[in-house]
C-alpha cells in the first residue's frame, strides 16, 4: 500500500507541475504578460473595453494594491467577454469555490473542532 500512496503523490506532483506550466504558457501566448509590462510604466489602460483605465488603488497599502493589480490583469481576459468559453469555465470555478467555502464553514461549525484554528 505505500509503493501505491508514494506513486499517487508522484503523480498529484506531477500534475501540479503541468498545470502551472500551461497556466503560465496562456498567460504569456495570449497576450497577458505584454499587457502587465505595458501597464507598469505606461498609460494604465484595459484593452477591449473602450480603453477604460486600470484601477491601481484598492486599499491603499501598497503591497497589496499591487498584488490586486496584477491579479486584475491576470483574470481580465476571462472576465471581459472577449473569450466566452474561458468566461464559463470561471463561472463554473467560481461555483465550485462556492460550495467549497460551505463545506468549510460547516465542518468548522462542528463540535469535535471547537478551539481548533478550523473553527475560527
Amino acid at each position: 500500500m505505500p509503493l501505491f500512496l508514494n506513486i499517487v503523490k508522484l503523480l498529484l506532483l506531477a500534475l501540479s507541475g503541468v498545470g502551472s506550466y500551461f497556466t503560465w504558457h496562456l498567460f504569456i501566448n495570449n497576450g497577458g504578460s505584454e499587457m502587465m509590462s505595458d501597464n507598469q510604466n505606461g498609460p494604465y489602460i484595459l484593452p477591449f473595453n473602450d480603453n477604460a483605465p486600470l484601477k491601481k488603488i484598492y486599499t491603499g497599502v501598497r503591497p497589496i494594491d499591487y498584488q490586486l493589480t496584477v491579479l486584475t490583469l491576470f483574470f481580465y481576459n476571462i472576465v471581459d467577454g472577449t473569450h466566452p468559453h474561458a468566461s464559463l469555465h470561471a463561472y463554473q470555478f467560481a461555483g465550485q469555490l462556492v460550495a467549497g467555502w460551505c463545506l468549510l464553514m460547516m465542518e468548522s461549525l462542528r463540535q469535535g473542532h471547537r478551539g481548533r484554528m478550523i473553527s475560527l
